[in-house]
C-alpha cells in the first residue's frame, strides 16, 4: 500500500500499478487491472475502472490511468483498490490518498485571455477538463 499525497479538486490522480504473478515476477495479464475507488467510510466512488497499458513493449506489467477529482470527491481520505487475474492467481494491492478543500471540480485553469471593454473586464479560460469558462468584473 502506498499514500499517494493530498489533492484538490480539479488534480489528476495518478492510478500507477505493476502487476505480478504467485513468485512477485512482473507479469501482462489478458485483461487490464481494474480500480474501485472507495471513501474513507467504504462507499464505492466509482467501480471497475479499466486501466490502459502504460508501456507494452518497455516495461512489463505497468498500468496506468489520471483521475480527474470531480463533484464525486468530497474532501476526505480515499482508498484505490486494483486487482487484476494472471493465470490462476489474482493479485490484489491498494493505493491510498486524500483530498483537501478547495480547488474547482471543472479542473485547473490551463490557460487564460485578459480582455477589457469599456463596459466590463472578461476573463477567458480553459480548464484541463476541457471546460471554456467566462468570468465577469474578476477580482485580482
Amino acid at each position: 500500500m502506498m499514500h499517494l499525497g493530498r489533492y484538490r479538486l480539479g488534480d489528476l490522480v495518478p492510478a500507477r500499478i505493476q502487476t505480478y504473478d504467485v513468485d512477485g515476477v512482473p507479469v501482462a495479464p489478458a485483461a487490464c487491472p481494474t480500480t474501485d475507488w472507495y471513501d474513507n467510510a467504504g462507499t464505492n466512488v466509482m467501480a471497475a475502472k479499466s486501466i490502459p497499458i502504460q508501456d507494452r513493449y518497455g516495461v512489463t506489467g505497468v498500468f496506468m490511468y489520471e483521475q480527474i477529482l470531480d463533484a464525486r470527491f468530497a474532501a476526505g481520505r480515499y482508498w484505490i483498490l486494483y486487482k487484476w487475474s494472471s493465470g490462476a492467481f489474482n493479485g490484489q494491492e491498494l493505493d491510498t490518498f486524500e483530498v483537501v478543500a478547495g480547488g474547482n471540480a471543472q479542473g485547473q485553469y490551463i490557460s487564460t485571455f485578459f480582455i477589457d471593454r469599456p463596459h466590463a473586464k472578461f476573463l477567458i479560460g480553459q480548464t484541463d477538463g476541457g471546460v471554456v469558462d467566462k468570468v465577469r468584473n474578476p477580482k485580482f
